[in-house]
């Protein structure tokens, strides 16, 4: 078997509110110990009586007292502009009547200087993913300017087949005739093991030839991979019309696939905190990677899967 090897840099466009989920994952490494960080969650306006969505609500205990703090993200697409001075009213006209101890503003692009004045004016904390080279600590996650990174698709079951013993005054036995899903294998002793089916998907997920496997994979296409295992000795076959046969092995063909993908990350900073971050989408799954640091304190890696959905 000929197996190639693949290597490709992915773009794709974006799916879901990426820029609000990477905050997500921002404030999750961040978080205070004990503290709960939930995407899109609903607060109720104590005036409307009605739950209005904010993009992150934090939630911790200080003290005897439940703190809530809300997050609300400005992204704006590929080329995304300041956030202006309106978007903040609206924000704190929003939070004036929800339960939210502190409100933060994430824009992707920053702010105009009338938006930041109006926005400390009213305590609201304003935050954007500067510059690399706006902070003035050096963290080791600077280097971090790519990332190469894997993806195997677990081997499934294209065919299987199974192995008969035949006997000197048996005949050869159509093996496509048997209907090997309504068929069920047994030991020696009579007991019921289970379908030849079950039984080559166990195999399939048995890590040692799991890892086997991944060695193969290596194809845009996917990888075939063949092989065969031998039963016990008196284990048999009864087929769907209830005719007993003498089984020595089966035979499985599965296929499988593996992508690995170079990640182009982008520096930033978010507070005081280092940033790298970027995408790429695995088997039509969209994936962020964050790695972030804090001053005095060891790098940490978030990778993130998620189901894309249609933007709001």
């Amino acid at each position: 078997m000929t197996v190639q090897n693949s290597r490709q840099i992915i773009q794709y466009k974006e799916t879901f509110d990426e820029f609000q989920h990477l905050i997500l994952l921002i404030e999750k490494a961040l978080r205070p110990q004990g503290a709960n960080v939930t995407e899109s969650k609903e607060l109720l306006d104590h005036i409307l009586s009605e739950e209005r969505e904010v993009d992150i609500v934090i939630e911790f205990i200080d003290g005897i007292h439940h703190v809530t703090i809300g997050v609300e993200c400005k992204g704006g697409g590929k080329k995304p502009r300041r956030a202006t001075v309106e978007w903040v009213e609206q924000m704190w006209g929003k939070h004036l009547t929800l339960p939210t101890d502190k409100l933060i503003l994430v824009a992707k692009a920053g702010f105009t200087s009338s938006a930041e004045k109006k926005a400390a004016f009213w305590n609201i904390k304003t935050l954007s993913l500067s510059q690399a080279e706006n902070s003035d600590w050096t963290s080791v996650i600077r280097k971090l300017n790519s990332i190469n990174v894997v993806n195997f698709l677990l081997p499934y079951a294209t065919r299987a087949t199974v192995v008969l013993w035949i006997g000197p005054n048996e005949d050869e036995v159509d093996m496509t005739k048997i209907d090997l899903q309504n068929s069920m294998l047994y030991d020696a002793a009579g007991s019921k093991i289970s379908t030849p089916q079950i039984l080559v998907e166990r195999w399939l997920s048995d890590p040692v030839l799991l890892r086997e496997i991944e060695k193969l994979a290596y194809t845009d296409s996917g990888t075939i991979i063949e092989f065969e295992r031998n039963l016990k000795p008196g284990e048999y076959l009864v087929d769907e019309t209830g005719k007993k046969r003498s089984v020595v092995a089966i035979k499985v063909e599965a296929k499988c696939k593996k992508e690995v993908t170079t990640v182009e990350m982008s520096q930033g900073s978010y507070g005081e905190a280092a940033l790298s971050y970027g995408k790429a989408r695995f088997f039509r799954k969209s994936m962020q990677f964050l790695a972030v640091q804090q001053p005095d304190d060891d790098p940490r890696l978030i990778v993130s899967v998620k189901q894309p959905k249609s933007n709001k």
